[in-house]
């Protein structure tokens, strides 16, 4: 808990309101003045109140939405951050339902300011992910949201936190892991058909989520992660795309610009017809020693994947 400063006291304080710039919801009227910009936020100063309006067209890349507030009062700086977070009802996928499932990086400390990503050391032959989970081997875990309001957030099975039965206890949601692999029948000719079950460099325990990483598979991996969620009599479904990057030398690291490209995979429940949102490009960032060589840097771009009739 902290010192709470009386109202006669913070007019006379230096306040200042830090707005997230790009990839934000948020939206500042006009009537709080022309702001001054500091490391990508607009800073609005000396204003004891601020308001705020939400942009008209819904941007599911926009995820920079909390306003942070600095008092200095009587010697001592103090800090407060908004917990902001806008999500669409009847969200891609969820045929209008006033439920969404998501699937979220289990981030033990921080933000996670990228994809899903494994970087895979070919000469160590050891592999990070780009963020620290709460557990070495549980990378995600799953939200369930009502109406706006998150109703569950955990890796495994449990209790909803807000809704409850005729009888009054919290309803049960159960969560199953597994990584998204389509099946295929190969039909050459009808004498030489086989089925084809896609590659994938990730395994993931159904009832613990326990994720286990193998480098040995290059071509083609499904590095798919799909949750299914059951509550109260119905079935809810999520997919996340995880990124593999290989490189040979420590020194160099390869990541995908924030908010570039999709940060979603949809299917349908039996895991065909995939649908990605392709407004944005994915933009890649290559670094040398943490220094920006993206623009110096040759790219070569190529296509993988097989195409099969669907069995």
């Amino acid at each position: 808990m902290g010192q709470e400063i009386p109202a006669s006291g913070i007019p006379g304080s230096a306040i200042k309101w830090k707005v997230p710039i790009d990839d934000t919801m948020i939206i500042i009227p006009n009537e709080y003045g022309t702001p001054t910009i500091e490391d990508g936020y607009y800073i609005y100063a000396n204003i004891y109140s601020l308001g705020y309006d939400i942009a008209t067209r819904y941007n599911i890349n926009a995820s920079e939405n909390n306003i942070e507030l600095n008092i200095d009062y009587e010697g001592v700086s103090y800090k407060a951050v908004t917990n902001l977070s806008f999500i669409k009802e009847g969200e891609s996928g969820t045929n209008g339902t006033d439920f969404i499932c998501k699937i979220v990086p289990n981030i033990a400390t921080g933000e996670l300011n990228d994809y899903p990503m494994v970087t895979y050391n070919e000469d160590t032959e050891s592999y990070s992910l780009n963020y620290t989970p709460t557990s070495q081997n549980l990378w995600f875990k799953v939200q369930l949201w009502h109406d706006g309001i998150k109703i569950f957030e955990n890796v495994v099975s449990g209790n909803s936190n807000v809704e409850q039965d005729e009888e009054g206890n919290f309803k049960e949601v159960d969560v199953s892991w597994s990584i998204l692999q389509n099946k295929y029948t190969n039909i050459p000719t009808k004498s030489q058909s086989s089925l084809i079950t896609e590659d994938s460099n990730l395994s993931i325990n159904a009832a613990t989520g326990e994720v286990t990483f193998d480098a040995t598979e290059y071509a083609d991996p499904a590095n798919i992660v799909k949750c299914t969620v059951t509550y109260d009599g119905m079935t809810y479904y999520d997919t996340m795309p995880v990124i593999v990057s290989r490189i040979k030398n420590s020194n160099y690291t390869l990541k995908l610009k924030k908010n570039s490209g999709f940060r979603y995979a949809i299917y349908s429940t039996d895991g065909r017809y995939p649908q990605y949102d392709n407004n944005q490009p994915f933009e890649i960032i290559t670094l040398n020693q943490n220094t920006d060589i993206s623009e110096s840097t040759t790219y070569t771009w190529e296509v993988y994947g097989s195409s099969y009739i669907n069995g």
